[in-house]
């Protein structure tokens, strides 16, 4: 972790130019950059939703506990099968998720019916959806003023 830490300190430093003596928390704000434990912490929630979104027969699954494997059938060295001694002994990303996974308050659906092809917002409703593409540069009251007088005036 501190090695993180000062790799994160001399990107800081050199992103910004600013002297070495400078306070490391004001560095990392102006520099963008987020403390290095809340990065890690994004990034591990981030591997706990990944793995709530895999499909019920991904192969990651047979290694994962009970409430995990879904149609998956258990690995010989997966959570499932380990006993209460052997889990508290055994580090890893795999028992890490396993143990946070159940935190999760939404349920994930990898392969729902909206997200099959010819089921999207797009393709289903192409003739509702338009899109207006403008010049940066160019003042687009009138036209917004136009299009939300049309609004009002069609409910």
């Amino acid at each position: 972790m501190n090695q993180l830490k000062r790799m994160q300190r001399k990107a800081a430093l050199w992103i910004t130019g600013a002297f070495r003596t400078s306070p490391t928390g004001g560095l990392e704000a102006l520099a963008g950059l987020i403390p290095v434990h809340l990065m890690l912490k994004k990034l591990a929630t981030r591997a706990v939703y990944r793995v709530a979104t895999l499909a019920d027969t991904h192969p990651l699954r047979s290694m994962m506990g009970k409430g995990l494997l879904k149609q998956a059938a258990p690995h010989a060295r997966s959570a499932a099968l380990m006993t209460p001694a052997m889990r508290g002994k055994v580090k890893s990303t795999v028992m890490e998720v396993d143990e946070r996974v159940h935190a999760l308050t939404e349920s994930f659906k990898p392969f729902a019916l909206e997200a099959r092809p010819g089921d999207r917002l797009l393709d289903r409703y192409a003739d509702r959806l338009r899109f207006d593409e403008c010049d940066p540069g160019q003042d687009r009251r009138p036209y917004l003023d136009k299009l939300i007088a049309k609004a009002r005036a069609d409910p």
